[in-house]
């Protein structure tokens, strides 16, 4: 069995191939382009093949695991801890990624299926647009505070827009425009979650839940992803944030509020 480390960077990739000795077999400075991985692993079939975990790692993971390589991301965090106590490094790099997978020492990251990452795209994307909304109607308040304009209620309604309108403040309709733009991008992205919702038993299943609607059952669904991998609910309201927080000294323990 071959041990491969990869040192991803966006432009660049270095590559540590070791046996189950730790004899350094292949090293090589690639640029990052399917066909150089593919040049890279030739004659490899027997390897498994640890990645860094960065923002671009998702699609190298695919390509890999698509060619027939069993695949692992390291966890960055839990990786750099024990590279560290075990290597005297503070660089997660290709060989040290290679030495702590031959060693069976590699903490890897959950990855999700194809499925589940569409989904949490489309609900974190839609997430960042009512964010991005949230900001707009800040700045809108601000700009009408700036002017002794003082407000009741939601200002953002059908008839609420129209008074905004008459005030005839530059800035502000140029945020009601953009937030018109918005308003709409926002339907055409909650539409399909509510169609993808539809289609799945366990997003119908949370909807039962008071409170629950499609969005949230879809957004619930995509950040837990395989429920299986949680041993038992409590680890599963630990991920989620959902349980006390917890203070001990000695004999005594106390508890807080949520963790979030």
């Amino acid at each position: 069995m071959l041990y491969v480390g990869i040192d991803l960077h966006k432009e660049k990739v270095y590559g540590i191939v070791m046996n189950e000795n730790g004899e350094l077999i292949k090293k090589e400075k690639f640029e990052n382009e399917p066909e150089e991985f593919h040049k890279f692993l030739k004659n490899m079939e027997k390897a498994i093949v640890a990645i860094e975990s960065t923002g671009f790692a998702t699609p190298i993971y695919d390509f890999l695991e698509e060619n027939g390589y069993e695949t692992k991301v390291a966890h960055p965090l839990k990786t750099r801890a024990i590279a560290e106590a075990k290597i005297k490094s503070d660089k997660i790099d290709a060989k040290i990624l290679a030495d702590l997978l031959r060693s069976d020492l590699l903490p890897s990251s959950y990855i999700p299926s194809k499925e589940i990452r569409k989904i949490r795209d489309m609900a974190r994307h839609r997430a960042y647009m009512v964010r991005f909304r949230t900001r707009l109607k800040n700045k809108i308040h601000a700009e009408l505070a700036k002017r002794w304009i003082k407000t009741k209620g939601n200002i953002f309604t059908k008839k609420g827009i129209e008074w905004l309108r008459g005030l005839e403040i530059k800035s502000v309709n140029r945020y009601l425009d953009v937030m018109e733009l918005l308003n709409e991008k926002i339907k055409e992205i909650s539409l399909e979650i509510k169609e993808k919702a539809k289609e799945n038993e366990d997003a119908m299943l949370l909807m039962t839940i008071p409170g629950i609607n499609y969005y949230s059952a879809m957004f619930i669904l995509a950040e837990i992803g395989d429920v299986k991998r949680f041993p038992d609910s409590h680890k599963l309201c630990a991920y989620a944030g959902l349980v006390p927080s917890t203070y001990q000294s000695g004999n005594k323990t106390y508890h807080g509020h949520i963790i979030k």
